[in-house]
C-alpha cells in the first residue's frame, strides 16, 4: 500500500466534525507522536533486539501517526505521495534513534505551533481549512519532515512503511465494521 492508497482508505473512518477537522487532527497527532515516543522509551534498553510483539506495538503507533497526517493533507486537499515527494529527505546511513525521535517531536511541535497561530490570526480561514500560504509552506515542510522520520522509523526497526500502513488501514476498517472507531485502547 502507497501512501496516495492509505490516506484514501484512512479518511473514510474519519470521526470529527468539520468544523473542528485541523484542532482535532493537530491535536491528536501531538497525542500520537508522544504515544510512539513513550513507547520507544520503554523500550529503549532493548531498542535492538525488540520481540516480534513489542514491533508490531510500535509499528502501530507509527500507524497512527500516519492516519493522522492523511487526515491533515486530505483536510488542506493534498495527498501524502505529493508531499512526501516534495518534501521528504533521504534517510541517513548513520541516523541515531534518539535524533530520529527527537525531529518527530520537533516536527509535531511545528504543525502544533502553525496551527495554533493559523487559529489565532486568521480564524476565519482557519474554521474553513484554509492557511495563508507561508503556514500552508510550513505545514507542508513538517508533514513532509514527519512522513520521513515515520520511514526512518519503520526502517530502523525493520518494518516496511507499506506494511505499516495496510496494518493500519485494516485496523481502521476492523474497527469502523464494528463500530469501534470511538473511544481509546488499541484493541478495541
Amino acid at each position: 500500500m502507497n501512501l496516495n492508497q492509505y490516506q484514501k482508505e484512512a479518511i473514510t473512518t474519519k470521526i470529527y466534525a468539520d468544523e473542528a477537522a485541523l484542532s482535532y487532527l493537530a491535536l491528536g497527532l501531538g497525542g500520537e507522536a508522544i504515544e510512539l515516543f513513550e513507547k520507544i522509551r520503554e523500550n529503549r534498553k532493548d531498542i535492538t533486539t525488540l520481540s516480534d510483539d513489542k514491533l508490531q506495538l510500535l509499528a502501530k503507533e507509527i500507524g497512527d501517526v500516519y492516519w493522522y497526517l492523511a487526515g491533515l493533507a486530505d483536510e488542506t486537499n493534498q495527498n501524502l505521495g505529493e508531499i512526501a515527494f516534495d518534501f521528504s529527505r533521504e534517510l541517513p546511513t548513520d541516523v541515531k534513534l534518539d535524533e530520529i525521535v527527537d525531529k518527530l517531536i520537533i516536527s509535531t511541535g511545528g504543525i502544533l505551533e502553525v496551527f495554533k497561530k493559523a487559529q489565532r490570526d486568521d480564524y476565519e480561514l482557519f474554521i474553513t481549512k484554509e492557511l495563508t500560504a507561508d503556514k500552508f509552506m510550513k505545514m507542508n515542510l513538517y508533514i513532509g519532515a514527519l512522513l520521513s522520520q515515520c520511514e526512518w522509523l519503520a526502517s530502523f526497526f525493520g518494518v516496511e512503511v507499506s506494511y505499516i500502513l495496510q496494518q493500519n488501514a485494516d485496523k481502521l476498517a476492523s474497527r469502523a465494521k464494528r463500530g469501534t472507531l470511538k473511544g481509546s485502547g488499541d484493541e478495541r
